[in-house]
């Protein structure tokens, strides 16, 4: 697995030359750093952890690919606003150098845990103060919302010590969780948490088997196709119960399974030509980004740190000590750096690479990405050193990091989020040792 490793890092810097003394060669040098990372990802599925793996792969479909498609094949949809040779020019080093920081291994991201069936009462309890927060958090003031969300989770991170550490009652938490899952999302129409929650399960699912390469190829494969459907449902399921304000009394679950089964018994739905483009505006965080490029500094001046500095000091700071703390969401960032208004409750962010671009410029945005990848590596690698000493703690570095698996959110989104975060898992950790004598990990 160390040659793997070292062939990826080399090939990487092998990448970034290029990119700097050939930049028009940017189609051919994105698609070959897609497709490394793809494989690389690929080969360490169950041998390790692979979050940040994954991290770093979506980022570059979001960045590099998405794009692509949408100058090569979608070129009739306007989605960038600038030509491609100005986008990749100053994208692809700094996706490079992205990927070279978050990827050089510093640590190993192994860890073996053991059967313990004694967990299951505090397991029990998890997954009960997560039910009881989901059903009453609708009623709760909205300065606490923020803050309770969190609890929601303690179901899944509840679920993943049944399958990981008690082994036991395996199928009736399966039951739980996935009626959870459909419901949640059937009230919100928010899908994401599906994907999301699903691959966390089995990164850690995968590291206790020993599945062929063609196996992991064969199972992510179906898996995307299985959730095409779902990204192509969101839209219509959200027409229904948003814009009509379910006035008929639709049922929601009923609602979304059978769009579910309408488009699994019709392919020809999702593989249509305004599907497929539909999929990729979705994925394209390039639209955005092209769209700083366009407006700074041309007619925004470059921020030179600024939102930077906003979003370290309102991760660190709770609103209660800090009120003038900014909101989550973009919608500040958005207009300021693009020259667009966003319609309505539209939400929509710059993204990491966006806000370095905006702050720094094209070399420095590029410094600052290597600098960011170093950050999330580091994190994580800290992560695994506690979770060495206590090997229950690697079950909670999915919910740390459940911001941060996809960078569309602007740094105070996934700053904030992460610091609240660790916050709430250290205060849980107290909190339970404190009121019922018991270690969470």
């Amino acid at each position: 697995m160390g040659q793997i490793i070292k062939i990826l890092q080399l090939l990487l810097f092998a990448l970034l030359i290029l990119a700097l003394i050939i930049p028009e060669s940017y189609l051919i040098l994105s698609i070959t750093l897609s497709i490394a990372l793809f494989m690389y990802f690929i080969f360490l599925f169950g041998k390790q952890d692979v979050i940040l793996e994954f991290i770093v792969l979506m980022a570059i479909v979001q960045w590099l690919i998405s794009p692509i498609i949408s100058y090569e094949v979608f070129d009739k949809i306007p989605l960038m606003a600038v030509d491609a040779r100005s986008y990749f020019d100053i994208i692809l080093p700094s996706s490079i150098l992205f990927s070279i920081a978050a990827l050089y291994p510093f640590s190993k991201r192994k860890i073996i845990w053991n059967k313990n069936p004694k967990v299951l009462f505090v397991t029990t309890l998890m997954i009960t103060l997560g039910f009881i927060n989901y059903v009453s958090l609708p009623y709760l003031p909205g300065a606490f919302k923020n803050l309770a969300v969190n609890f929601n989770y303690l179901i899944l991170i509840g679920f993943f010590y049944i399958f990981f550490i008690v082994e036991k009652y395996k199928t009736i938490a399966t039951l739980l969780v996935l009626t959870y899952f459909l419901i949640n999302a059937a009230k919100s129409g928010m899908f994401a948490d599906i994907l999301v929650w699903g691959f966390f399960f089995f990164n850690l699912y995968f590291q206790k088997k020993n599945y062929s390469f063609l196996f992991k190829l064969s199972f992510i494969t179906i898996s995307m196709l299985f959730f095409m459907p779902i990204q192509s449902l969101k839209q219509e399921y959200r027409q229904v119960i948003w814009h009509q304000n379910n006035k008929a009394g639709v049922n929601k679950i009923q609602l979304v399974t059978s769009l579910y089964k309408d488009y699994m018994l019709n392919p020809k739905k999702i593989m249509s030509a305004g599907s497929l483009s539909s999929y990729n505006g979705r994925l394209n965080q390039g639209a955005i980004i092209s769209k700083t490029i366009e407006h700074v500094p041309k007619s925004e001046a470059f921020a030179n740190g600024e939102t930077i500095v906003r979003a370290i000091k309102a991760s660190i700071l709770p609103r209660l000590l800090n009120p003038s703390k900014p909101k989550i969401g973009g919608r500040h960032m958005y207009p300021r750096f693009t020259g667009q208004k966003l319609l309505g409750k539209t939400s929509a962010n710059i993204s990491p690479m966006g806000e370095a671009y905006v702050n720094f410029g094209p070399f420095g945005g590029a410094v600052f990405m290597f600098c960011f990848g170093l950050f999330l590596n580091f994190a994580i690698s800290l992560c695994f050193l506690i979770a060495k000493k206590r090997t229950k703690f690697m079950l909670w570095i999915p919910l740390l990091f459940n911001s941060a698996l996809f960078l569309g959110r602007d740094m105070h989104s996934i700053l904030n989020s992460m610091s609240k975060t660790l916050f709430f898992i250290f205060f849980l950790y107290w909190g339970f040792r404190i009121i019922f004598k018991i270690k969470l990990f």
